[in-house]
């Protein structure tokens, strides 16, 4: 929101000149015709002069029957704006707003620096105001736009869309939030304080970190980011890098490796022949021309929505489960392509048969399959832990793909390893009292894989450990409390830090709750281009909908 403020007199009656951005909207608006479209500003339309003095100072008179004359004169065809406000400062009609000379807009008389418009005595809405002695007009010179303050949501933990994925380093957590295509992703450090927003990428970047991406130049000198294809960032997909805008992303466990944070677009299927790539970008929001045109990450055809990715502990091989068999079961198979090179991903684990375009799966119970493998991640020995889903088990492997352990675990549905302490936490189902609901565990260790603690009522689809937190930190996208029976799982468009403490996992942040406080911040943008922000110019209001919800004022 803008407040101008620059030469400015009032005149009795008591006449007021204040203008906002959207009175001036307003005054133009009218103007316009059934036939007239608004044409894109293009120099020179009418070009104020900067001279803002009055030569006649701004006098009111009353002509009687509702009817009051203001006359002024200026030294120079400036913007000049003439409003009716209250006692209290605020607008009560809208008079006039714009630049004087050969284009200026009416009730303003074009090519003449000596001014007489009228008031009817009505406010906005066109009802005569009871007491026009009380009211004041304000006559003010040079618009200049002053920042004021944010509509909406400030809080940077009120992220657009539901909650993606989540990726960690020592450095701190990189939330990923989506609606429909477009994604967002934001870092916060150990604690859950924001740091920056990495897509769309940090203002302060200079074009040349930008690589991959498109510029437009929209004055000469200046140039604004629009993504890696024209028209990207203006509401078709509003991507800032390229794969992640594939629709059929479900949930992502991103990986860092050297600085870099991988991840895959959405892939293809029968009926969509799109390749399969690798893309990634800089912990620091930049970007190369090799992230964001990717590398190939399967010669095959085949979906990965819901990516689970590791990283080795000397950051050379990236492993990931994920990709679509059939229905909503995943491949049963491990796939592992190097950092290094632009080889396509293998087949690491698992059983798989390709030929060329074509490829075949075979499920299995034995050491050497899988059967909906949902989670994965490796520990800092190299070995490679993999929730196996649908044979409730979890299976751990060495670096070299060698089977070493099996360890049950009912309804696995992730899993994920602490590189400091060895600890495995998974993410999986419990009954209590008939009913199934979510849990997480903690398991001691590969060579001692009992139970230390857990922590029930979590409703969540992807959680991430963060190793480097002063203590073991598990963030996730949901909730944990209980519903009752009748109660909706809700979409998981929540973050929740979890950090271990005296032998208990303690909620220590909760997105939600935190803005819950405050009613603009948790007005949260569903991310989608389908929102609505609408102003009242006469009432001075703004109203937001966010999709499929109802409208709220600002």
């Amino acid at each position: 929101m803008f407040s101008p403020r620059k030469y400015q007199k009032s005149c009795c009656l008591s006449f007021l000149l204040l203008v906002t951005w959207i009175g001036i909207y307003f005054s133009l608006s009218i103007a316009l015709s059934g036939d007239d479209f608004p044409k894109p500003y293009s120099p020179q339309c009418t070009e104020r002069e900067n001279i803002f003095e009055f030569t006649v100072n701004p006098v009111v008179k009353s002509l009687g029957n509702d009817k009051y004359e203001i006359s002024f004169a200026v030294k120079g065809n400036c913007d000049v704006t003439v409003a009716i406000v209250d006692e209290k400062g605020a607008i009560v009609r809208h008079l006039a707003s714009g630049v004087l000379g050969p284009n200026a807009p009416e009730p303003f008389q074009k090519n003449t620096l000596k001014q007489v418009i009228y008031w009817d005595g009505k406010d906005d809405l066109g009802i005569y105001h009871k007491e026009p002695e009380k009211l004041k007009v304000h006559v003010m010179l040079g618009l200049k736009p002053v920042f004021e303050r944010l509509l909406g949501p400030t809080d940077p933990r009120s992220l657009p869309g539901q909650v993606l994925g989540f990726a960690v380093d020592n450095n701190g957590v990189y939330v990923f939030s989506k609606s429909s295509r477009i994604v967002y992703c934001r870092q916060f450090d150990h604690n859950g304080n924001y740091v920056k927003s990495l897509v769309p990428p940090p203002s302060d970047l200079p074009e040349s970190k930008l690589g991959g991406r498109t510029f437009i130049e929209y004055e000469p000198g200046k140039r604004a980011h629009h993504g890696p294809y024209l028209m990207e960032d203006l509401g078709f997909n509003g991507n800032c890098v390229p794969g992640l805008d594939d629709g059929g992303i479900t949930s992502l466990q991103s990986v860092v490796a050297r600085k870099r944070i991988y991840y895959c677009n959405g892939g293809g299927s029968f009926h969509i022949k799109k390749p399969s790539r690798i893309h990634y970008f800089y912990t620091d929001g930049s970007t190369d021309v090799n992230g964001c045109a990717g590398r190939t990450f399967i010669k095959f055809i085949c979906r990965h929505e819901q990516q689970r990715f590791a990283v080795s502990p000397d950051e050379k091989w990236i492993y990931m489960v994920g990709m679509t068999d059939r229905g909503d079961q995943n491949a049963p198979v491990v796939m592992r392509f190097s950092v290094d090179g632009d080889e396509p991903a293998e087949v690491f684990l698992g059983k798989a048969n390709i030929k060329g375009n074509n490829v075949s799966f075979a499920p299995g119970s034995d050491n050497e399959s899988f059967n909906n493998p949902t989670g994965i991640d490796c520990d800092r020995s190299g070995r490679i832990y993999v929730a196996d889903h649908n044979n409730n088990r979890l299976q751990v492997y060495s670096p070299e793909g060698k089977f070493l352990k099996t360890i049950r675990i009912e309804g696995i549905g992730g899993v994920q390893v602490h590189k400091e302490t060895g600890a495995i936490y998974v993410l999986h189902t419990t009954e209590i009292e008939g009913r199934t609901v979510g849990r997480i565990s903690k398991l001691k260790s590969f060579d001692d894989p009992r139970e230390e603690l857990h922590l029930d009522h979590v409703h969540a689809s992807v959680f991430i450990v963060d190793s480097w937190a002063s203590e073991p930190t598990i963030w996730l996208n949901g909730f944990v409390r209980q519903f009752s029976p009748y109660e909706r799982v809700p979409v998981p468009d929540n973050v929740v830090v979890l950090r271990e403490t005296g032998g208990t996992l303690k909620k220590i942040l909760d997105f939600n709750e935190l803005l819950s406080s405050n009613k603009l911040d948790y007005l949260k943008w569903s991310g989608s281009v389908f929102d609505h922000v609408n102003c009242d110019p006469v009432r001075e209001q703004v109203y937001f909908r966010a999709f499929r919800e109802g409208p709220v004022g600002i």
